[in-house]
């Protein structure tokens, strides 16, 4: 595997113990991957195509369809090329495990802690079990696996996180007395895909009004039909414009805080995703108990320099008192 531009920095007394490339799972055009990408682009195109049989003329269809249709082609090969181009390694630490994919310009982590994980070897290889629905390449150390998994479980019984110093300062998030640890803001960027995505949706069904309009369709349900349609449309697009807001948040000793209140904790104490961006940010997907959805932070203007796992399972070990914290 190439060197990664972007590495991921290694909490404090963690030790790196292997890292090894794997194969992606897009590596090859396989029977699966094609035929279900295709299914779905047919059944984004099931909606526009409802529309032109009764609103619009037979022309004014075919240049939309076959407009939408290459759209969707292209998008489709292009997703495939990237995941082709992708580099993919896992990399086991004494604290960690991390699968990471090189993407362009961006390294996505997805980080499972050992205390979350099941280590068994199985003939040369290592295989880690983080739950069913949590899938993690099994990685081949050789005649030395069960060595390795025993050295893992060694090494980690007894770790101890170096608990970081709170900020000295007060945020208006968090409530009278509570630590501050760290401040940011959270949001969700989209991509310039989606944007050009959902400007070709505005000027489809626009078209297709002036369309409608100018030659009506003998039944008014075809009109309720392009309603509820258009209507998704402007619903996608009031949350894309919401969620592009950056928003402030800040970590106390209760947990993730929001304008809307103390989010908790999120599983595991960790981030689902972290994604370390050319730019020197990062992003981390957050899956919380309280709202039962993901959110994305972007971590501008963060006072913290530590791995974000890190502090939280910190906060989270220093606050509710755990023996895992006084551990030597």
């Amino acid at each position: 595997m190439k060197d990664a531009p972007i590495s991921v920095p290694l909490l404090p007394g963690e030790r790196l113990l292997f890292e090894q490339p794997v194969k992606s799972e897009y590596a090859e055009l396989n029977s699966k991957n094609l035929p279900e990408t295709a299914a779905r682009c047919a059944l984004l195109l099931l909606f526009p195509a409802s529309l032109c049989v009764f609103m619009a003329s037979e022309l004014f269809s075919l240049i939309w369809l076959g407009l939408l249709g290459g759209a969707l082609v292209a998008e489709m090969v292009c997703y495939v090329r990237r995941k082709r181009r992708s580099c993919c390694s896992v990399r086991v630490t004494s604290e960690r495990v991390i699968c990471m994919r090189q993407v362009g310009e961006e390294l996505r982590c997805r980080v499972y802690p050992h205390r979350c994980l099941s280590i068994q070897p199985i003939g040369t290889k290592l295989w880690f079990y983080a739950g069913a629905d949590e899938h993690i390449p099994m990685v081949d150390t050789g005649e030395n696996a069960p060595q390795l998994a025993r050295l893992i479980q060694r090494e980690t019984v007894f770790a101890a996180p170096a608990v970081p110093e709170p900020l000295d300062e007060r945020h208006p998030l968090l409530p009278e007395g509570e630590l501050l640890y760290a401040t940011g803001q959270h949001g969700k960027k989209e991509g310039i895909r989606a944007w050009l995505w959902l400007g070709l949706g505005v000027a489809f069904y626009l078209s297709v009004a002036v369309a409608g309009w100018m030659h009506p369709p003998d039944a008014w349900p075809v009109w309720l039909g392009w309603g509820a349609q258009a209507g998704i449309l402007v619903h996608v697009l009031v949350v894309m414009i919401q969620n592009s807001i950056p928003e402030p948040f800040a970590i106390g000793s209760g947990g993730i805080y929001t304008r809307y209140g103390c989010e908790g904790m999120p599983d595991m104490n960790r981030p689902h995703t972290l994604v370390y961006h050319a730019d020197g940010t990062v992003s981390a997907l957050f899956s919380l108990p309280v709202c039962a959805v993901s959110f994305r932070i972007y971590l501008w203007n963060t006072r913290c320099s530590c791995d974000m796992e890190h502090l939280l399972r910190c906060v989270s070990l220093r606050h509710a008192g755990s023996p895992e914290s006084h551990s030597t």
